[in-house]
C-alpha cells in the first residue's frame, strides 16, 4: 500500500516486474491479479483524469511520453488538461521545478531535441508540477550525473516530506 509521507523502493533483476508493478500502481496495466485499489475504489475502473490527479507518472522511456512543444509547455501539460485555474502560479512553479533539475535555460526547447537525462528530468517535473498525492517513476536516476541525481532525489524525497507517496523503480 502507499501511504502518505512514504518513500518505497523497489528493487529486483532486470525483467523482474517492477515497471509492470508501477505501470498498475498507476492505472496503466490491468494487474494478471488482484486489484489495484485508491482510496477503496479499483484504479482500473477510475476515469483517467482522477488517476491523473492522484498519480504523477515518471516513465522509464521518458521520451515516449512527451506531448508538448516546449520544455516549459510539457511541465504545464498535465495541470492544464485536469483545469488547472491559476495559469501564474502553475508556471512559477513549473519554472521552479525546472531551475531545482537544471533544465530553466531549455523552456522553449522542443523537449524531443534534448537528451536522454534532461529528459528524465523532465519527466519528474511534469509528474510533480500538478501537485499529485503520489508520484511513481520508473528509474528517475538513470543517465544523471552527481548533481542532477541530487537534484531528482531531492524533489522526490521533498515529494515525501510535503506528505505525497513516493514510489520508484
Amino acid at each position: 500500500s502507499l501511504a502518505a509521507g512514504r518513500a518505497t523502493a523497489l528493487v529486483g533483476p532486470s525483467g523482474g516486474g517492477k515497471s509492470t508493478w508501477l505501470a498498475a500502481l498507476g492505472g496503466l496495466v490491468a494487474p494478471s491479479s488482484g486489484r489495484v485499489l485508491a482510496d477503496g475504489r479499483s484504479v482500473g475502473d477510475l476515469p483517467a483524469t482522477e488517476i491523473a490527479h492522484l498519480v504523477g507518472w515518471v516513465p522509464q522511456w521518458s521520451s515516449s511520453a512527451l506531448l508538448a512543444r516546449t520544455v516549459l509547455d510539457e511541465v504545464l501539460l498535465t495541470g492544464r488538461t485536469l483545469g488547472e485555474r491559476d495559469e501564474a502560479a502553475a508556471t512559477a512553479r513549473a519554472r521552479q521545478l525546472l531551475e531545482a533539475l537544471g533544465l530553466a535555460h531549455l523552456e522553449r526547447a522542443d523537449p524531443q531535441t534534448l537528451s536522454g537525462g534532461e529528459q528524465r528530468r523532465l519527466a519528474v517535473a511534469a509528474a510533480l508540477a500538478h501537485g499529485p498525492a503520489a508520484v511513481l517513476a520508473d528509474e528517475p536516476t538513470v543517465g544523471q550525473d552527481r548533481g542532477t541525481w541530487a537534484a531528482v532525489v531531492g524533489l522526490l524525497l521533498a515529494q515525501r516530506a510535503r506528505g505525497g507517496a513516493v514510489v520508484t523503480a
